[in-house]
């Protein structure tokens, strides 16, 4: 029978639950640390399409699609027969780690716009133009992790 491993591709503890056909009780929890596998089910083949279809809805992806998603964070990781690699996974958290940090900076570079620009508005209000903020969309996300980038710029008029 085929065993069904999951891989937490994050840095906190992950709790497992999970049903399988024809048993109404919740499987689980099977505990899960940052970096580990486990294997959490040795059955049929139509147990696990069954518990995998219904995790996709959580962001449980294979190793393969894991791997080739470097745009796109990825907290579960499924194998079915076999390990993942140390190196695949290694390769997943770095990925991880890049994406976080590029939406983190894209955060701050648009908290320092905001913060920039408010002092002028409040400023502008005070005199005889009225200041707004408007914010534009520049680069829309084209695949699930990509970041949206923004520009807020302001638009003054005589009273």
């Amino acid at each position: 029978m085929p065993k069904l491993s999951i891989t937490n591709t994050t840095r906190q503890f992950h709790d497992f639950f999970f049903r399988v056909p024809e048993r109404a009780q919740l499987l689980g929890p099977i505990s899960i640390p940052p970096g580990a596998t486990r294997v959490v089910h040795d059955g049929s083949p139509q147990d696990i399409a069954y518990i995998i279809d219904a995790q996709k809805q959580y962001g449980i992806k294979s190793m393969a699609e894991a791997l080739r998603a470097n745009s796109e964070v990825n907290t579960l990781v499924y194998s079915v027969d076999d390990m993942p690699k140390v190196d695949d996974v290694k390769e997943v958290d770095a990925t991880n780690g890049s994406v976080k940090d590029d939406r983190a900076a894209a955060d701050r570079v648009n908290q320092s716009i905001a913060e920039a620009v408010s002092p002028a508005v409040q400023q502008a209000n005070k005199g005889a133009v009225v200041a707004k903020t408007e914010s534009e969309v520049i680069k829309q996300p084209s695949a699930p992790g990509d970041v949206a980038v923004s520009v807020q710029k302001v638009v003054v008029e005589n009273k």
